[in-house]
């Protein structure tokens, strides 16, 4: 009887252990196949230069800066929809010195991101945090203007093997544009004649660019007026600064500031101006407000001219006058737009400014006609696919 029993509990666990395989047979997931991959070929192109840029200034070199790409990061997403939150980063690629780069990715729909001359970045994950991500100010310079375009592309198969490529390599163009606007200063003219400052003398010091805003969102978004009501969303905030990063833009970059002018004036002819012809780089700005408060709020970018006036016959000595310009003029209602230049052709200058600098409201000293004229910046980064 034992040895029947112990034969009737080896049967049944076997049993047991047969259908526990048998189980485990049928839960192996199915083999499969491997993903088709492409290759993404890029060529950056430069814009030529905007026509207005040829016309004015004349300057090959100008032109050639603001076209220049000292670095190129290209961020590839897989396109699950079109919330960018869901499209996860499918590959990047970092390169300098060079226009051309390539990318192997998997094929299907893609979101294609091109920034140029941005410093690397690493903790992206979604389109989304990309879009969030933040430009400074302070990254730009008269020849590495921050770049940003994005493109979508359906990407074929193309896989390389030593018999002989597989599949087509699929074209994509992609455009970037500058972040940042131009304020150009082209000249400054004066006519003090019939008035107290008749036979006065004048030199342009400086010209210099305050209420600059202090970043952009890398998708070309600026900040919204709530932003702007911040201290830290702000360069040189009401009158020239003195920051670190002030004196970066100002000192090193010179993108805000140009000192040291020292270029004489006509005072008796309206019609005779003397070329400046310099360059301000700036962050939009959405502001249209006229604002001389103390505390930081949503104001205007301005441009701030820094002149000296001689001796004049009533006997006053020579002194410091300033002259202030909202941009774009203020009562158009148009705001400071990434990629456009807003090209000042000439300002005439026809009484006395401010006898200090900023902050003091705007256009309250003297009378001053600025002609000013915007258009769009023109040109853009071409960026070729093949994939």
């Amino acid at each position: 009887m034992k040895k029947s029993s112990f034969i009737y509990v080896w049967v049944a666990l076997a049993t047991v252990g047969v259908v526990a395989c048998n189980r485990q047979v049928e839960e192996l997931p199915l083999p499969q196949a491997m993903p088709e991959t492409g290759l993404i070929q890029i060529q950056v192109t430069p814009p030529d230069a905007p026509g207005t840029l040829t016309k004015v200034d004349g300057s090959a070199l100008q032109s050639n800066n603001e076209r220049k790409v000292n670095s190129l990061q290209v961020f590839v997403f897989k396109q699950n929809g079109s919330e960018p939150a869901g499209n996860p980063l499918e590959t990047d690629k970092y390169v300098s010195g060079t226009t051309a780069t390539t990318l192997n990715t998997l094929t299907g729909n893609k979101s294609i991101w091109a920034l140029v001359n941005a410093p690397r970045l690493y903790d992206v994950r979604t389109e989304k945090t990309l879009k969030e991500k933040v430009s400074y100010l302070t990254e730009n310079r008269a020849d590495n203007l921050v770049m940003c375009g994005q493109a979508t592309a359906h990407v074929q198969q193309y896989n390389a093997s030593g018999g002989g490529n597989v599949g087509n390599i699929t074209p994509v163009n992609l455009s970037v544009s500058r972040l940042c606007a131009r304020i150009s200063l082209h000249a400054v003219a004066a006519d003090f004649r019939g008035t107290s400052l008749e036979g006065a003398t004048l030199t342009l010091l400086e010209a210099y660019v305050i209420n600059a805003p202090a970043s952009v969102r890398l998708d070309g978004t600026p900040l919204s007026v709530s932003e702007l009501s911040s201290s830290t969303a702000w360069y040189n905030f009401r009158k020239l600064g003195t920051s670190a990063d002030e004196q970066l833009l100002n000192n090193t970059n010179k993108i805000l500031t140009e000192s040291g002018l020292s270029l004489s004036i006509s005072t008796s002819d309206a019609l005779v101006g003397t070329a400046v012809d310099k360059h301000f780089y700036v962050y939009p700005n959405v502001s249209t407000v006229k604002s001389d408060d103390e505390s930081p709020g949503a104001r205007m970018t301005r441009l701030v001219l820094h002149t000296y006036i001689g001796a004049t016959a009533d006997g006053r000595e020579g002194r410091d006058s300033y002259y202030s310009f909202n941009i774009p003029v203020h009562g158009s209602g148009k705001t400071l737009e990434g990629n456009h230049i807003y090209d000042i052709s000439k300002i005439t200058l026809t009484s006395e400014g401010s006898p200090v600098p900023p902050p003091f409201p705007d256009m309250e000293y003297g009378k001053v006609n600025a002609s000013i004229t915007i258009g769009e910046w023109g040109g853009t980064e071409t960026l070729l696919y093949e994939l």
